[in-house]
């Protein structure tokens, strides 16, 4: 629930309570519903990617212009994943591949006109080795910004509930750098 979105399992015979506004079924399990929004788990690269767009769908995004991480480097790497102006996620990662693999499942389960990756130029030997691997996503039309990480809150709500490395992620995301 840390999203603040109410998850409920229901079994094949159980009927759909009318509050439910995203279904996620499997092709065999899907039943005729009056749900219009019903994703499909084998549509998605990830049950994380499937969990994303319910969350969206849930929230009225019902589609989606840019895909945009952004990331702040560092020992843990804090990155926040957002559809349009929507924040979709965030995430704490130890490793830079698994932050860069992340990202590109994101891009993929979103193919939006427009990806990008926001990386604040801090911590300059991780912020090197990541861009390493952001390099290597396979997303069309990827663009990579490094933006200045000094001041970097600015009006941006952050909730508390979040590890400090997420909180500076989310605020490098409303931040416009030089592309690299």
């Amino acid at each position: 629930m840390r999203r603040g979105v109410k998850f409920v399992h229901l079994t094949s015979s159980d009927a759909i309570p009318a509050y439910i506004t995203v279904a996620i079924s499997t092709r065999n399990e899907r039943k005729s519903t009056s749900i219009s929004k019903m994703l499909i788990q084998e549509d998605f690269p990830s049950v994380t990617s499937l969990v994303d767009r319910a969350y969206e769908l849930s929230l009225g995004k019902n589609c989606c212009r840019a895909a945009t991480v952004s990331i702040d480097p560092g020992k843990r790497i804090g990155a926040a994943f957002l559809c349009d102006d929507l924040l979709t996620r965030t995430e704490v990662f130890h490793r830079k591949q698994e932050a860069a693999e992340e990202a590109e499942l994101f891009f993929k389960s979103h193919q939006c006109q427009r990806s990008e990756v926001i990386i604040g130029a801090g911590a300059p030997e991780h912020r090197d080795q990541l861009l390493y691997y952001l390099r290597r996503i396979s997303a069309p039309n990827l663009k990579i910004y490094l933006v200045d990480e000094n001041s970097s809150h600015g009006n941006i709500y952050i909730p508390r509930n979040l590890s400090k490395d997420e909180g500076s992620a989310i605020s490098i995301s409303s931040r416009r750098g030089h592309r690299v």
